[in-house]
């Protein structure tokens, strides 16, 4: 992406293999940096090994951390997020699990925690955090809006494929190839897919789910937003 005129690249890592190579070649370069946590424990009662370099590489450069949250863990959600500020962290975006089945206790769970959260960023720290979600947003659950390239060149309108069970759908939203040219027959808008054209592909309870868990975030994120004015 371009700030202005300035290219920016943006890097999405999971902490898993990064050394302290990397932390300094990341420091040194203006890199717009995610890391990804998939919840699978309470932080705040096991800290992940990798916490440690995660608050070093923030306290040398702003850093976004992706929250997943999965059924499994959704009852330390709230927990985990306050742990994970309490170690300095300021920049987060919520990525609640989406074409997953939900049992309804969790999704009921999950709407708790998001509340929990609110009623923290409300009462102590506003205006001190934060939210990605709030200028990240997608027409798909899940998948980023924006031109994406696959390994072979192929062109789509955002990053759907890359769950197994879209792949099929590719041939439909594919709007050509870098390599024999862009022809498209339809309006682009159609190369878009949407939550209906996925709908085949999901189960009934999954696609469910996801509407669910998509209307907890959004309503989160509409609260802070209208809060915000």
């Amino acid at each position: 992406r371009r700030i202005g005129s300035k290219p920016v690249i943006s890097l999405c890592v999971n902490l898993a293999h990064l050394r302290k190579e990397h932390l300094r070649f990341l420091c040194a370069h203006d890199i717009d940096l995610s890391v990804t946590l998939c919840l699978n424990s309470n932080l705040g009662n096991r800290p992940l090994s990798h916490i440690g370099m995660l608050k070093e590489l923030a306290c040398r450069r702003p850093v976004t951390v992706n929250l997943v949250i999965t059924p499994a863990a959704v009852a330390g959600f709230f927990a985990s997020f306050v742990f994970l500020v309490d170690q300095g962290l300021k920049e987060f975006n919520f990525l609640p699990a989406f074409y997953v089945a939900w049992p309804a206790a969790k999704i009921k769970t999950l709407r708790k925690e998001f509340a929990k959260i609110h009623s923290f960023l409300r009462r102590s720290r506003r205006g001190l955090l934060n939210i990605k979600n709030l200028s990240a947003s997608a027409r798909t659950p899940l998948f980023n809006d924006g031109i994406v390239v696959d390994c072979q060149g192929d062109v789509y309108l955002n990053n759907f494929f890359l769950m197994r069970a879209f792949k099929k759908l590719s041939p439909q939203f594919c709007l050509g190839n870098i390599h024999r040219g862009i022809f498209l027959k339809n309006p682009l808008e159609t190369y878009l897919p949407t939550l209906e054209a996925l709908r085949p592909h999901l189960g009934a309870r999954c696609f469910s789910s996801t509407l669910a868990v998509n209307r907890i975030l959004s309503s989160f994120v509409a609260k802070i937003r209208h809060e915000a004015l």
